[in-house]
């Protein structure tokens, strides 16, 4: 289990928890909470309207974007959106899973999205985030996946974008890479399948594109999405059990990933198409 950098208090109060690297003026709530005296429910968060945050940590962003607030509307069970400037990568979603940044990750001042919420850069030697395993993130339902990426240096073997445990045969964990040295497809791999790839919209290496990875357990069906527009889609689609502990991985693969990385979002549900392309329309 990756060691918190800031402690975390958890309180039994109406579903918020006490975040004490915020200096107590700030707790994740879910959309039913009643927020303690003073603070108000808003984005996934219980915000005291009257608190001046520290500039070396500020508040986090999503109150005020209107994409993450669309993507809060579909209740992520992990949200990093990477706009931090410390050691810790924080999770917007209810579940406060924060992450932990090792090896120096970068922090980039404009990511993605129009706003100027900044991102992470990953060199492709050491850096990575590391997230403490549960339950949840082992994706054993539906699941989504989402980010926004740009590749960096083009000259290393499969680096990694997420990855949780073993994805090769007889493991149990999942992995997306991304392959080539002029075309740079992604690829989602578990249960030993290494050809879920995204066939149609290579990572750029100039521009941030964005992906989600739509599986529905049901219908045995794993579809890609690029930019908002369905890519690439795959039938008769079954994985095994992920029973694995490890931790879950960003920026490493079976080698470390140079790249850039935003706005990541896990699911424990297929996300609709029509809810892909909202969080894209709330982008623009």
């Amino acid at each position: 289990m990756w060691l918190r950098i800031a402690a975390v208090a958890a309180w039994g109060l109406a579903g918020c928890r006490f975040d004490a690297d915020l200096s107590g003026g700030e707790f994740a709530c879910s959309a039913a909470a009643v927020c303690p005296d003073r603070l108000v429910c808003e984005a996934g968060r219980c915000i005291d309207p009257a608190r001046v945050p520290d500039a070396a940590v500020p508040i986090d962003a999503a109150a005020g974007s209107a994409y993450a607030k669309a993507v809060l509307a579909d209740a992520p069970i992990l949200y990093l959106r990477l706009d931090d400037t410390g050691d810790e990568a924080r999770d917007s979603s209810s579940a406060g899973r924060d992450g932990v940044y090792l090896g120096g990750v970068s922090h980039l001042p404009t990511g993605a999205l129009a706003e100027a919420n900044g991102a992470a850069s990953f060199d492709g030697t050491d850096d990575q985030i590391g997230v403490a395993d549960a339950p949840a993130l082992r994706l054993n339902g539906d699941f989504t996946i989402e980010f926004w990426a740009r590749a960096g240096s083009t000259d290393l073997a499969y680096p990694g974008v997420v990855r949780k445990g073993d994805p090769s045969f007889g493991g149990t964990g999942f992995l997306i890479y991304w392959r080539g040295t002029t075309v740079h497809r992604l690829v989602f791999k578990r249960s030993g399948m290494d050809n879920l790839e995204a066939e149609q919209t290579p990572l750029s290496t100039v521009d941030f594109h964005h992906y989600a990875l739509v599986y529905r357990k049901t219908d045995a069906t794993l579809s890609w999405y690029a930019d908002g527009a369905l890519d690439t889609a795959y039938d008769s689609v079954l994985f095994e059990v992920d029973d694995e502990t490890s931790d879950l991985i960003f920026a490493r693969g079976d080698s470390f990933g140079a790249e850039a990385l935003d706005e990541i979002a896990l699911y424990d549900q297929a996300l609709a198409e029509e809810r892909i392309t909202a969080h894209l329309a709330a982008a623009r």
